[in-house]
């Protein structure tokens, strides 16, 4: 299964319903069933269809429109094949895992304003991206670092990332 990396909390924002555009910095050709990798797991966390793409001019940035969201009870586990950034084929069947439990309402509306927090961080135009390594050290790349930038430093180190966190830089 075609199978694509998003970055945490994104991916289980998409499989649990919360989110059902994926922002890019390039468009895609690929539509139907696709499975959801967490970004730094190891795994495959659910699966949606990706029904379209369209350019959002305003934005700068390609919308892959997702619907009918799934999140397995079981991550399906993979290797990775060293520089994989956006796509991995992952040999597994979607129809044989199980589904996991839905969000209760609560669960569900303090995941849409999370997500809806770190939408408005993602498309304001002055976000800063601080990555915390798990030796305890912190990068902070500056205002208006490239998106592709970001996503290859991501791939290239990994084994040593802790997480990721946004601010917005001062007016």
């Amino acid at each position: 299964m075609k199978c694509l990396f998003v970055r945490h909390p994104f991916a289980g924002w998409i499989v649990d319903g919360v989110k059902d555009i994926e922002y890019r910095t390039r468009p895609t050709n690929v539509r139907g069933r696709i499975g959801i990798i967490q970004s730094r797991t190891g795994t495959v966390i659910g699966e949606a269809e990706l029904t379209g793409c369209t350019y959002n001019e305003e934005l700068d940035f390609y919308e892959w429109e997702l619907m009918i969201p799934r999140r397995f009870k079981n991550p399906v586990p993979f290797t990775a094949k060293h520089g994989a950034v956006v796509w991995l084929n992952v040999d597994f069947n979607p129809d044989e895992q199980e589904d996991a439990p839905r969000l209760t309402h609560e669960e569900l509306k303090a995941a849409v304003s999370a997500y809806e927090k770190e939408l408005d961080k993602f498309l304001h135009p002055n976000l800063i991206w601080t990555v915390f390594l798990k030796d305890g050290r912190r990068i902070t790349f500056p205002e208006g670092t490239d998106d592709a930038y970001l996503e290859q430093y991501e791939s290239n180190h990994a084994a040593e990332i802790d997480h990721w966190e946004t601010e917005y830089a001062e007016e």
